[in-house]
């Protein structure tokens, strides 16, 4: 008998990104399919009420429409589209969900900061090169918020979302995109960013814990170590002088320079600022990346 096969469709506020899966043998899924829609569908999110455009709305319905096409074509048994911070936080979430439905014939399901943590959490058991890490921070950083997760020997210790995400930011804080970050703005975003760690239930652990980053941002930085840096854990210092180097070239030269996608430049040093701030803040000792977020963590709930 065939395994099961499902397909998740993560709407993100950046991209949205499609994963079908079977259980796997020896691994703990194993992927049949990765593809990924950059929409930006969460640029209004920081508006006053945070909305997602009629521009957005299309992209972002058109998009998932096209994804569900692809999962179909895999035959899937189970098909579950979910949405996070852009969807959740905009006052018109209703608008968009039944524009999804109008064009997909699926529904859109929201979840809240708590289920997402839940699921990027299980995300990291789809990812053996960390199976011998048993506590550490989980930050997965989006364009619309960034999830924490303390993990205490394979238990959640504390989660918590954020209002951190790099499309957010930028748009609250970054004045002019083309051009480098401007020490006023980045110390803005990292002042913003550390008061709402410090006011949190995330605290740094005694002895220090290492940081697993997951999310865009996270796997386009990870380009920039070496396999042997990713094996062993980057280490913060390392972090910072290549976070240095893409902050301070003009949003021209981190795509030609430093590889980093067009759809992305623009917000990419305020992701930067913000995972540096985070870095710092939770006093982390070594670096680890890993692809395996919050679509594989839903997989692997279903499968398992």
């Amino acid at each position: 008998m065939p395994a099961k096969r499902i397909g998740i469709i993560d709407v993100g506020s950046n991209s949205i990104k499609l994963l079908v899966a079977e259980k796997g043998t020896t691994e703990p899924i194993n992927v049949v399919r990765l593809s990924i829609r950059e929409t930006r569908i969460g640029e209004g999110i920081a508006g006053n009420p945070p909305a997602i455009d009629e521009a957005a709305i299309k992209r972002g319905s058109q998009a998932i429409a096209t994804l569900v096409a692809e999962a179909e074509e895999d035959k899937v048994d189970d098909l579950q589209i979910l949405a996070t911070s852009a969807v959740r936080d905009a006052a018109n979430q209703e608008e968009f969900i039944a524009r999804v439905h109008q064009e997909s014939g699926h529904t859109l399901k929201v979840l809240s900061g708590a289920q997402e943590a839940h699921y990027i959490a299980q995300g990291v058991y789809c990812d053996k090169t960390l199976e011998n890490l048993k506590s550490f921070f989980l930050i997965d950083l989006g364009g619309g918020s960034m999830e924490c997760i303390h993990q205490e020997n394979d238990q959640i210790k504390a989660a918590r979302s954020f209002q951190l995400g790099a499309v957010r930011l930028t748009s609250k804080f970054i004045r002019d995109r083309e051009q480098p970050l401007a020490r006023a703005d980045g110390g803005a975003i990292a002042t913003h960013a550390r008061s709402d760690l410090e006011n949190s239930v995330i605290k740094p652990n005694s002895p220090a814990l290492p940081i697993i980053l997951t999310g865009g941002a996270a796997r386009i930085i990870s380009y920039h170590f070496t396999q042997e840096q990713r094996a062993r854990g980057v280490t913060p210092a390392e972090f910072k002088n290549v976070s240095a180097k893409i902050c301070t070239a003009n949003k021209e030269d981190r795509i030609a320079l430093h590889r980093i996608p067009p759809a992305r430049a623009d917000v990419f040093p305020a992701a930067l600022q913000t995972l540096e701030t985070t870095i710092s803040y939770l006093q982390a000792n070594r670096i680890y990346f890993t692809a395996c977020n919050l679509r594989f963590g839903y997989a692997y709930t279903l499968l398992s």
